[in-house]
């Protein structure tokens, strides 16, 4: 089992598959099955080319090349809970035919879209007619940040785009047989909804309920990551099993009731089915996600176990759980859900192992273990992939849990239940279970307001990573095995190591992929200066909180030394106010007119700023005052960064007056070797004389992948192309790096989309 699931994992390792004519290379291992190394070898191939038939299948059901970026007529029917937030809702759409200029062509494809202002009244299972635009999925790609193509792509989601109208001539018809399960969630979801109007927890008991979280806010998803509680709202293996208990000791003593019963079947071989079918309907409940599969396929051993009268060990449960759920979504293993479920329950099954004593501890003394155990052998998995652990979790943990599972869990069940038949009473229930929420969430505040709460920590190396699991295997080794305490050895790493960092006399600078927007980095070997911080998409989402502050936790960084928003546009200064509250900033300039609260203090932009550190020159070029007012565009703050002849220039969204202006006044000062690209590669900038006078060696576009505008235009690029200019976009390339001292840059820019590339990643 083991060897089938590391086949299957290194697999998702891999920028390019090899041919699948390799696969045929097991048959030589077939006469030496007998020999256990060849039978190992074998498994391991097995499950290697099992995971790469089944990406393969997702990956050749892409949209066509000739239907990007074009309206196009779809058919299909909504598979998946619709998202609604104020008047945008997403959600999943199975096309089975699509119609290009008058041709009908059958395809199967499974689509996200977004849809303004959409009819009330969309429903899973619900054929309609639909005019769209789509793209191959795209994402932010930038250390630190997350992997949306990757999460796209382990849904099977192959495209995304957003409906421009609707069929009037068609019909909608609604078939209940398709997607029962979504359509009975969804029925859910409206019936406590309805239940539970303007209540502030119904976005948690929505969670608990049915894995529904969308209806959790911002500052919610930030008190339950602070308190490490996140994983409640989440259906996972812990309610599972409690829901399973429950049924099972409800059915046991109910059954124990009836002689009659208990002479034809014993009372616990039916509650363990009673438990076991209680365990379906509530993963069924969830959406059937990672850790309710694994929770589900244990419990089936363990239940089964018990009506058929024989014992497995957890560990043999616990591999067949694993089996089963790569063999059943081998994408699983890129979910981040799927490591910290498994480990979870890994950690538990090792550390408790030799605990036989004649004199047990406590019940809420052994509980209380159990979170300090969860906590530590999961702490690298968690500074890994978030760069951030909570210091409180155990704590919160032992009050959350119990208090979720015994009070909140089971009136909610019940709650769903009596929804479809006495809705009076359900919402009383609800009520309850609401109330004890309230109660628990002013425990959870207070624990998430203390300083401590957090402990952030970069990116650990893969090395790191792997020490220090090593050492939290060696701490919680089962007991009689001596000198546990020098597991804290081999946790060393993950706090000593240091990220590389720019030398005395070097810049690197970073030029992040936020989309259509603009957001740079650039690093002294001390020093950090940050210029804008990109879009502000919704009320929810902004690329300061999810691109730029991820990036610089990732490198380390603990403070910006000089915020500069470049102007008011939003997809320059959008994420500004989420980036100064996760972050400290010493100092903030900005363009003329960029509102930003007073609370935070800031000065204009002005010709001759100038700030020196550690060998690298900062000085604004523009404008000549801080009260210049040519307004819009034309007030960005242009920067140069200079490290002794060699410089980058910052420009914003200037136009062809300012750099006509820039030309007249600076003359050869706007010498650069690297220039960022006027306004985005707009027909409005990147005149000839003025790419004349910067001379740049390398242009950096950022731009959005196919955006609105059309940026880069066609013939700014044509421009620079006749200027000798060597050109790179964050759309092609996600973030870009380039390392400059006085020589000159060191190396060639650096490309995160390559160097991070998967092979579910677009590199077009």
């Amino acid at each position: 089992m083991i060897a089938f699931v590391v086949g299957a994992l290194t697999c998702q390792w891999l920028a390019e598959f090899p041919q699948a004519a390799w696969a045929g290379t097991l048959l030589i291992f077939l006469p030496f099955l007998r020999l256990r190394p060849v039978r190992l070898l074998f498994l391991f191939g097995l499950g290697f080319f099992y995971a790469q038939f089944r990406a393969e299948l997702i990956l050749n059901s892409a949209l066509p090349q000739d239907m990007e970026g074009r309206d196009i007529d779809v058919h299909g029917a909504i598979i998946e809970l619709p998202q609604i937030k104020d008047e945008l809702t997403r959600f999943v759409f199975l096309v089975d035919q699509v119609t290009v200029e008058g041709e009908p062509r059958p395809l199967s494809l499974k689509v996200r879209l977004s849809w303004y202002r959409a009819p009330n009244n969309l429903r899973v299972g619900d054929e309609r007619c639909l005019q769209v635009r789509l793209k191959h999925p795209r994402g932010f790609s930038n250390p630190g940040g997350f992997d949306y193509e990757g999460w796209l792509f382990q849904q099977g989601i192959r495209a995304t785009g957003y409906v421009r109208s609707a069929s009037d001539a068609y019909a909608v018809v609604n078939h209940p047989w398709r997607f029962p399960v979504d359509q009975f969630r969804q029925r859910v979801q409206e019936n406590l909804q309805q239940l539970l109007v303007n209540r502030p927890q119904q976005g948690i008991i929505l969670a608990l309920a049915a894995g529904i979280r969308d209806g959790l806010s911002q500052e919610q998803w930030r008190v339950l990551s602070r308190t490490g509680t996140n994983h409640l709202m989440a259906i996972s293996g812990l309610h599972i099993g409690l829901v399973a208990g429950l049924f099972y000791w409800l059915i046991f003593h109910l059954w124990r009731q009836f002689p009659r019963l208990t002479t034809r079947w014993p009372a616990a071989k039916a509650a363990a089915l009673g438990g076991l079918a209680g365990a379906l309907f509530y993963a069924l409940l969830a959406g059937f996600a990672v850790p309710t599969q694994r929770a589900l396929v244990m419990l089936s051993v363990v239940m089964l176990g018990i009506v058929r009268q024989y014992h497995v060990a957890v560990s043999q449960s616990l591999l067949l759980a694993l089996l089963a759920v790569v063999l059943f979504d081998p994408m699983s293993l890129i979910a981040i859900g799927f490591w910290l479920s498994f480990g979870a329950v890994v950690v538990i099954v090792f550390a408790t192992s030799g605990d036989y004593q004649i004199t047990r501890p406590s019940l809420w003394r052994r509980w209380g273990r159990i979170q300090w155990i969860v906590a530590l052998g999961l702490f690298p998995l968690t500074l890994f992939f978030f760069q951030q652990t909570s210091l409180v979790a155990p704590l919160a943990n032992i009050v959350a849990v119990p208090w979720v599972g015994v009070l909140v869990v089971p009136p909610v069940l019940l709650g769903v239940v009596l929804s479809f038949i006495l809705p009076a009473l359900a919402q009383w229930v609800l009520l309850f279970g609401d109330q004890c929420v309230t109660f628990l969430w002013l425990i959870l505040e207070w624990f998430a307001a203390l300083e401590f709460a957090v402990w952030r920590q970069h990116t650990p190396s893969l090395s790191a990573l792997m020490l220090a699991i090593v050492g939290a295997v060696w701490l919680l080794s089962p007991r009689g095995l001596g000198l546990r305490w020098l597991g804290v050895i081999w946790f060393l790493p993950l706090f000593f190591w240091r990220l590389p960092s720019p030398a005395a006399g070097e810049v690197w600078i970073t030029l992040l992929d936020v989309g259509q927007g603009l957001s740079a980095v650039i690093r002294s070997q001390e020093h950090t200066l940050v210029y804008d911080t990109g879009p502000r998409m919704s009320e929810d989402f902004d690329t300061g909180r999810a691109v730029v502050h991820p990036y610089l936790v990732a490198q380390g960084i603990k403070h910006i030394d000089l915020l500069v928003i470049g102007h008011n546009d939003n997809d320059h200064r959008g994420g500004a106010e989420s980036l100064l509250q996760a972050i400290p900033v010493r100092e903030l300039l900005t363009g003329a007119g960029v509102e930003l609260p007073a609370v935070y203090g800031k000065r204009q932009c002005q010709q001759g700023d100038r700030w020196a550190w550690d060998g690298v020159n900062i000085e604004v070029l523009y404008p000549k005052t801080s009260g210049e007012e040519r307004g819009g565009n034309d007030s960005s703050c242009v920067l140069k960064i200079a490290v002794g002849v060699n410089a980058l220039l910052l420009t914003g969204d200037i136009e062809k007056g300012t750099e006509r202006h820039l030309v007249r006044d600076q003359g050869d000062r706007l010498r650069a070797q690297v220039l960022v690209v006027p306004h985005h590669g707009s027909a409005t900038s990147s005149t000839r004389p003025f790419l004349q006078a910067v001379r740049p060696k390398i242009a950096l576009f950022a731009v959005g992948y196919r955006n609105r505008f059309g940026f880069p235009r066609p013939s700014v690029v044509e421009r620079y192309v006749e200027e000798k200019v060597n050109l790179y976009d964050t759309a092609t390339h996600g973030a870009i790096t380039i390392r400059m001292d006085e020589h000159g840059m060191i190396g060639r820019p650096l490309s995160h989309r390559l160097a991070a590339r998967r092979y579910w990643h677009e590199t077009h």
